[in-house]
């Protein structure tokens, strides 16, 4: 009965999914046309572990700011191929996914990355840009100064990596090189301010990922039943206040039967918001949210909002349990909630389901 009043929205628990450098780390070098050249990150496909490339849009159009199309590339190894079926996931965004033809499935190793990388990037700002030369792809260190949006902003570090900074860096992954010796992906180039300081611009590989992800899971869903729509979900965060260790593909939170989302204040502070959307508008009468026992301790309080116009009301200061908080209402419609989640010691809360009572 209960499940038929509550529409769940859980994430699944975080995890740094890096990948090894000499083995996994997969840049390529593109040609698009005769002229165009730049890079993009050979991975495999989680689903079924088919090949594909991301790479810039700009990489890869016929023209400026016309059709993408297919390319040649090659890897680390001299080896050739080509980069078929371009697919643009977003528009506004430059960013690109193409089909590898003549790989076998399993051939492309590379993943990814974390479905988070805000508190890999807090933790360590500096990351490496992979520039590949013929078949070596040589590192340069950059610093990143914001990861607030979609992208990541960054600047060089020295004298190498300011002279790195040019035409034909398009595509080049930023990459962690975490303490076990393995690379996390963090951005991907694809702009870079011809100033003093040559900011560069990198669209975060957590947005790719979720973007991929919807991708391939619609080109599944479409070859499972015949073309059927996946439903999205049921809420999206789109906004935190805080720094979010959730591996949430990127601002979307997934349906999942089970998991845990981790967040934490910010450095300092005692609280953190997290504001959610619906995806449908019936009513609601309360909230129900269970912390999770083994990812991060439950908060002290929570408080929840509800956007009234252009204001935001508060509907309900939660009663809180041991393992969970019960937030009642009055019957509201369904609106965006902002959450006001209380860790007086500033540590990191587990939160491993939120229940939305019809």
């Amino acid at each position: 009965m209960a499940r038929n009043l509550t529409r769940h929205f859980t994430t699944l628990i975080a995890c740094a999914f890096s990948v090894a450098t000499a083995a996994f780390a997969e840049p390529v070098r593109i040609q698009s046309g005769e002229r165009t050249f730049g890079q993009g990150w050979l991975f495999g496909s989680p689903k079924d572990a088919s090949c594909w490339i991301v790479t810039p849009r700009h990489v890869v159009e016929k023209s400026r700011g016309g059709e993408v199309g297919e390319f040649q590339y090659t890897d680390l190894k001299g080896r050739t191929g080509e980069g078929v079926d371009v697919v643009v996931p977003k528009e506004g965004l430059d960013l690109a996914f193409a089909k590898v033809a003549g790989r076998r499935k399993g051939d492309c190793l590379s993943r990814l990355g974390a479905d988070n990388i805000s508190f890999a990037v807090a933790r360590q700002p500096i990351a490496e840009a992979m520039k590949v030369l013929g078949t070596h792809a040589s590192p340069r260190r950059m610093q990143i100064r914001d990861f607030s949006g979609e992208s990541l902003i960054f600047e060089p570090v020295d004298k190498a990596a300011h002279e790195a900074m040019q035409r034909g860096l398009s595509g080049a992954p930023l990459l962690l090189r975490t303490d076990d010796g393995t690379d996390q992906p963090l951005g991907l180039i694809f702009d870079i301010e011809p100033n003093e300081k040559k900011s560069g611009f990198a669209v975060r590989f957590d947005v790719i990922k979720r973007l991929f992800l919807a991708l391939d899971s619609k080109i599944a869903g479409s070859k499972e039943a015949g073309g059927v729509e996946i439903p999205g979900d049921a809420f999206a965060l789109i906004d935190i206040d805080g720094v979010s260790g959730s591996p949430d593909q990127g601002p979307r939170m997934a349906l999942a039967e089970q998991g845990c989302w981790i967040a934490a204040p910010r450095e300092g502070k005692r609280s953190f918001r997290a504001t959610l959307t619906p995806d449908d508008t019936r009513a609601f009468r309360g909230v129900f949210i269970e912390f999770g026992k083994t990812c991060g301790g439950p908060p002290d309080g929570i408080i929840i909002e509800i956007q009234n116009g252009k204001a935001w009301e508060t509907i309900a200061n939660c009663e809180m349990g041991a393992d969970a908080a019960r937030c009642q209402t009055a019957p509201r419609p369904r609106a965006p909630l902002r959450l006001t989640v209380i860790s007086r010691s500033g540590s990191a809360v587990g939160i491993q389901q939120i229940s939305l009572i019809d």
